[in-house]
């Protein structure tokens, strides 16, 4: 009778256990989340940056200044 509690309370222990681990995997994995958020959002940011100076450079005035110094 004694080894059936004792190998119940091993079973409960490993259970535990792997649901701490199981729960500092999904803490971690916030983490890494958020800090994958914040990087898409500086790189569309980026992008944003990019797409408006190419406007510029494209632009007509900006041509035509280029034309001018080629000379």
């Amino acid at each position: 009778m004694e080894r059936k509690v004792k190998a119940t309370d091993r079973r409960d222990e490993v259970t535990e256990r792997k649901i701490k681990a199981t729960e500092r995997v999904a803490r971690t994995t916030d983490r890494i989340v958020k800090v994958v958020d914040r990087a898409a959002k500086v790189v569309d940011r980026t992008i944003k940056d990019v797409d408006r100076t190419a406007k510029i450079v494209d632009s007509p005035q900006i041509e035509g200044k280029k034309r001018q110094g080629d000379g």
